[in-house]
């Protein structure tokens, strides 16, 4: 094997660990999500949930106690069953006698817009449909892209005598893009909705928007869009600023810097007036601005092509960041890796059915960032990055057919990897007992489809 071949072949194995290592990481918090969820219900209610959805539903016909909890938390509980169905890998299992390592091929996982697994796997493929597409219309050349922040007022956290306001915030958007000021500046864009709890003022649901103007400076469309908003809500506050990155420093830690803090602390004044400062200050991840971050690439020593790659993909990395809420879950976070559950249920019981994200202007009809077919697609299978076909024996670093190896299907929260900051990150540590069901005369995806098609007459381990 030539040189060329192995740092080839390493870099091929390193990636499917790094991949399969943080597949393991999303698995075991879907895991946690469900028992937080499962404990939440269990304990306000002090009953034992059923094994599966079919019996659920039989307990909420003819269960008092059941039925209340149908009719108030019903969306929660569904997700706790529907995140309970999925979660299998199929892989290629090498075992020398004395370690063992899996190579994943392949995974099934629900589409359940709480599923931290879906929800890292749409980021990836919403990032290739926006490099892809970027790459051929090259749209940044002749618009400017911005990323715009929406809300309205909620004091109390009330709108109009309503607690949760996310449909009155999509008809406030939907009218006023229908504007002339509005279709004289912004050119195509698209939104999707946050919904933040805030235990001092109710909950916070605003509008994140990636809009690409007509205009290079966006003061003026900034102060059409102060005025109409406040005109049309009351709103006193809007958000509009250049596309950003995050970078970090050579430890792989995120670069910060020291700002004043948003939370704000009034007095009052000897004058009877108030006046209003930053509650001290906090760290944050720095913002890197892609016009800045674009002066040094082209004042680099990079060849033309490398450039321009460069540009793509920074604006690539810039949107990812601008439109991260369609599939970022970290708003339904608390410390110490807790979820709040009360604001779980809240979405999922007044979003059921509701699309949480649209495109507008020249986007509305724009096949190639028809995201749709993310969700609509007849399962969720997701196969690795690595070529499909074949596989890097860990040990002999050799690549060699998948349907020459072993196949297996496993939990991959079952398995422990070692850290990415580690003296060798994402290697996979040494099992306690055994957690591969072996397959024999199948291929990938004839295995994916048996579990797909429950089918599959295998045990299982849970």
């Amino acid at each position: 094997m030539d040189t060329n071949t192995l740092i080839g072949n390493r870099q091929r194995l390193d990636s499917n660990r790094a991949y399969s290592s943080k597949l393991s990481w999303k698995r075991k918090e879907t895991i946690e999500l469900r028992r937080q969820i499962k404990e939440f219900i269990e304990v306000n209610f002090d009953v034992n949930l059923p094994s599966n959805i079919n019996l659920f539903k039989k307990y909420a016909i003819g269960s008092k106690i059941y039925n209340v909890i149908d009719e108030n938390y019903g969306e929660l509980c569904r997700a706790y069953y529907t995140l309970g169905q999925y979660g299998q890998s199929v892989g290629s299992l090498f075992d020398n006698g004395e370690y063992s390592e899996v190579f994943t091929n392949g995974h099934l996982f629900s589409k359940h817009r709480l599923d931290p697994v879906w929800n890292w796997k749409k980021s990836k493929l919403i990032r290739t449909v926006y490099y892809n597409f970027l790459k051929t219309s090259k749209i940044y050349n002749e618009y400017t892209p911005a990323h715009i922040t929406l809300t309205l007022p909620h004091p109390e956290g009330m709108y109009q005598g309503k607690e949760f306001y996310a449909k009155e915030l999509i008809e406030h958007f939907n009218l006023m893009r229908k504007s002339a000021w509005w279709q004289k500046y912004v050119y195509a864009g698209e939104y999707g909705i946050e919904v933040t709890g805030n235990s001092d003022n109710g909950l916070h649901i605003h509008i994140h928007s990636l809009a690409f103007l007509k205009v290079k400076n966006f003061d003026e469309f900034r102060e059409k869009l102060n005025w109409y908003w406040f005109k049309e809500t009351g709103a006193t506050q809007v958000w509009v600023e250049s596309l950003y990155v995050y970078k970090k420093d050579d430890k792989g830690n995120f670069i910060t810097e020291m700002k004043d803090s948003k939370k704000l602390l009034t007095y009052e004044q000897t004058d009877g007036t108030y006046t209003s400062v930053p509650d001290g200050k906090i760290i944050v991840k720095k913002k890197f601005y892609i016009q800045d971050e674009i002066k040094q690439i082209k004042q680099s020593n990079l060849t033309p092509d490398e450039k321009e790659d460069h540009i793509l993909q920074l604006y690539t990395k810039a949107i990812l960041e601008t439109i991260k809420y369609h599939f970022k879950n970290d708003s339904i976070k608390l410390t110490g890796g807790n979820y709040n559950i009360f604001l779980i249920n809240e979405i999922l019981k007044n979003t059921r059915n509701k699309r949480l994200y649209s495109r507008y202007g020249a986007f509305y009809k724009e096949q190639a960032l028809n995201f749709n077919r993310l969700e609509e697609s007849e399962s969720g299978v997701e196969l690795n990055e690595a070529n499909a076909e074949t596989v890097i024996d860990p040990f002999t670093m050799k690549e060699i057919l998948v349907c020459e190896t072993q196949l297996v299907v496993f939990y991959p929260e079952h398995l422990t990897y070692t850290g990415r900051n580690s003296s060798k990150p994402h290697t996979p540590l040494p099992q306690k007992h055994n957690v591969y069901d072996y397959m024999d005369g199948k291929s990938v995806k004839e295995i994916l489809r048996t579990l797909i098609t429950s089918k599959f007459k295998g045990k299982l381990r849970l």
